[in-house]
């Protein structure tokens, strides 16, 4: 276009030439334009496809970013989720867990009330019997002490036949006195050991 207005001033000074001028011009324009529509004609289809393909290039990448926005998004929604999942069983299992030590820690406070309450028993039964066991072989040691020192006192101041009724006697009080015992241990009391 330059050269245009520089013939045009040129003309303009010089009227003589002017059809010289003119025809220049027109024959430039002319070249200029089928120059114009020749390189519009063979490159417009690449430039087009060119433009096309540049376009659907830019299109695809802002469609593939906002599907990878779309996806971090969506994985951004599924992690929050799992997060509070995950809390919300973590308090679960807190909860559960204060649950069992406290069911185990009264489990264990009972096991023990009833372990301690059962030895108890054990022991007192044990204490009573060790008692009846130990009365009765002392009421044994002291009928046999009494029988052989009354068969020494007697053996010496008693004939043989007072002697044997006597012994006699002594064998039946002490049956009865047996048989009282074993009636007073049925009862539950203890009796004094003398």
């Amino acid at each position: 276009m330059l050269p245009l207005f520089y013939k045009l001033a040129l003309a303009s000074s010089d009227t003589h030439g002017s059809s010289e001028f003119f025809k220049g011009v027109l024959f430039s324009t002319i070249n200029f334009m089928i120059l114009g529509g020749v390189l519009a004609y063979l490159l417009r289809k690449p430039l087009i496809q060119f433009l096309r393909q540049r376009k659907e290039k830019w299109q695809q990448h802002i469609e593939v970013a906002q599907q990878n926005l779309r996806e971090a998004e969506d994985s951004y929604q599924v992690c929050e989720q799992k997060l509070r999942d995950f809390d919300d069983e973590v308090q679960v299992l807190f909860r559960v867990a204060q649950d069992m030590v406290s069911s185990y820690r009264e489990r264990t406070e009972r096991d023990t009330q009833n372990s301690k309450d059962q030895l108890r028993k054990e022991t007192e039964l044990l204490v009573k019997q060790e008692f009846a066991s130990a009365k009765e072989e002392l009421r044994q040691m002291m009928i046999q002490s009494a029988f052989m020192a009354a068969h020494d006192v007697l053996k010496d101041k008693v004939g043989l036949q007072e002697h044997r009724n006597m012994l006699q006697q002594f064998v039946l009080n002490s049956q009865q006195l047996k048989r009282n015992i074993g009636a007073e241990n049925e009862q539950g009391d203890q009796p004094a050991l003398f």
